[in-house]
């Protein structure tokens, strides 16, 4: 069966294809010609360059495939100020399922972000029925993820596509874009005793995440939404360690919202000075009060999601970052 994979240079996409290669499918990627992991380099994969924005480059990377999967959607989570992201996320979304029905090419595995759901607190995690909330945090990537989600599910309902979208939480492994929020922490553990914020978050490995999708293919319920998480833990936990697999200095006490948003901003001024990296914006310092938990309950249930420890993908993801 050959796949067209979209966003094979991101994490979830790297992980995807070669977990399809393994499964002995036959890979397409739709890579852009500036962008491509060193991870894929050596994969027997059929490159297609183009951009996900020109719509006759899609369309003539669908012709001949089977099944998509989309992974190409941007979560930096910047500032609102920043417009890139909602022409990658809606646009481009847009244009994968415009030239699927335009082929009768009908199965679509959509990656979005679990943000596109309320979370909730360790004894109620959020879950796929949770509405969203995210709008209030005023994050152009989220907004646009929620409505690139609303797109897919539309097409599913109409009948033109058979749709299935896989939810990540905070995904980390080998792979990590310098954009993602978990780069950004990482980043911040490297360094040493790192801003602790008061919230928590959902981690999964980027492994788990591929064989999610996987399993969506062919098993998944059309327009259905599957979150894809892992374990949920404090922000101070899952620093401590990333400082651990570091080496580096823990983190110190954990910060009350406003005191972490104020240390936040001195640090990112610093950071941006410095030309040590990005550091976190306010958008973020204010998201990351919050505690970001998720179930994966209906995906365990419905398509046999198991999900091993994140550990694992903690350690992954600081010896990715250190080589880097």
């Amino acid at each position: 069966m050959k796949v067209l994979v979209t966003g094979a240079s991101g994490i979830s996409g790297v992980h995807l294809v070669t977990r399809l290669i393994q499964g002995g499918f036959s890979v397409r990627v739709l890579l852009h010609p500036e962008r491509e992991s060193p991870i894929t380099l050596e994969l027997p994969l059929e490159r297609f360059q183009g951009d996900i924005l020109d719509a006759e480059a899609v369309s003539s990377a669908v012709v001949g495939v089977q099944a998509v999967f989309h992974c190409d959607m941007r979560c930096s989570l910047g500032r609102r100020t920043r417009k890139a992201s909602r022409p990658y996320n809606l646009e481009g979304t847009r244009n994968v399922a415009v030239a699927m029905a335009r082929h009768g090419v009908e199965d679509l595995i959509h990656l979005g972000t679990a943000l596109s759901f309320g979370w909730g607190t360790l004894d109620e995690p959020g879950d796929e029925d949770a509405p969203y909330t995210g709008s209030s945090f005023r994050l152009l990537d989220l907004d646009s993820a929620r409505r690139a989600q609303e797109l897919v599910l539309r097409y599913s309902e109409s009948g033109r596509l058979r749709c299935a979208v896989i939810n990540p939480t905070l995904v980390l492994g080998r792979g990590l874009s310098s954009s993602s929020p978990a780069f950004l922490l990482l980043e911040q553990a490297a360094r040493g005793r790192p801003a602790c914020p008061p919230g928590g978050v959902n981690v999964v490995s980027a492994h788990d995440v591929a064989d999610l999708a996987l399993k969506a293919l062919g098993r998944a319920r059309p327009g259905r939404c599957y979150i894809a998480g892992g374990d949920n833990m404090s922000f101070r936990e899952l620093l401590r360690k990333m400082c651990t697999a570091m080496g580096s200095a823990p983190p110190g006490e954990t910060a009350s919202g406003r005191n972490f948003h104020g240390h936040d901003l001195a640090r990112s001024v610093r950071a941006r000075m410095s030309g040590r990296g990005s550091g976190l914006t306010p958008e973020l310092a204010r998201l990351a009060a919050e505690s970001l938990y998720y179930s994966s309950a209906r995906s365990t249930r419905e398509l046999s999601y198991s999900p091993g420890s994140a550990d694992t993908a903690i350690e992954e993801a600081c010896d990715w970052f250190k080589t880097r």
